[in-house]
């Protein structure tokens, strides 16, 4: 048997773990894993019936702003919870002047909701209704403050409902 040379040196000794790098990369990919995780946990969960709601938003916002007649303008339409919002502002009558014609602001209150009737017969929009979703038409005067809500709901799509 020989024997190694006096002066020779050491083989290296294996190493034992893993570089620094590598712990690096897998902290990181750990981190990005976890952050991915957490956003996903605490956003909002997403169901059919917000899917198909965004999607009626989505129609409704085609072509926006656009003239809704009588002085009115159509400015947005956005999903709020389980309220589909549809923003329609004045472009000639103010709060103040509104006030003094109560009589007036009474009966297009009344005519805004014989006009959102039809939507019963929109099949998507009923659909959504059916589902406790409902339609709400904002009136704002010149400067953004609010005239009235009208709201389209299930009760009022059914027969001898306060709307049918």
């Amino acid at each position: 048997m020989t024997r190694p040379a006096a002066n020779a040196t050491p083989p290296p000794s294996p190493r034992r773990g893993l570089p620094w790098q590598a712990w690096a990369v897998l902290a990181l990919g750990g981190a990005v894993i976890a952050g991915a995780a957490w956003l996903y946990l605490r956003g909002p969960r997403v169901g059919p019936v917000e899917v198909a709601s965004l999607a009626v938003v989505a129609e409704f916002q085609r072509g926006l702003p656009r003239d809704y007649g009588n002085g009115l303008v159509l400015e947005s339409v956005t999903l709020q919870g389980t309220e589909i919002v549809m923003v329609i502002r004045s472009t000639r009558i103010g709060l103040d002047a509104a006030s003094r014609d109560k009589l007036r602001f009474e009966q297009a209150r009344r005519d805004e909701k014989a006009l959102m009737l039809p939507f019963c017969a929109n099949r998507d929009v009923r659909a959504l209704i059916d589902q406790g979703v409902t339609l709400r038409r904002r009136y704002l005067d010149t400067q953004g403050r609010l005239f009235f809500d009208i709201t389209l709901a299930a009760s009022d799509c059914q027969p001898g409902g306060s709307g049918a």
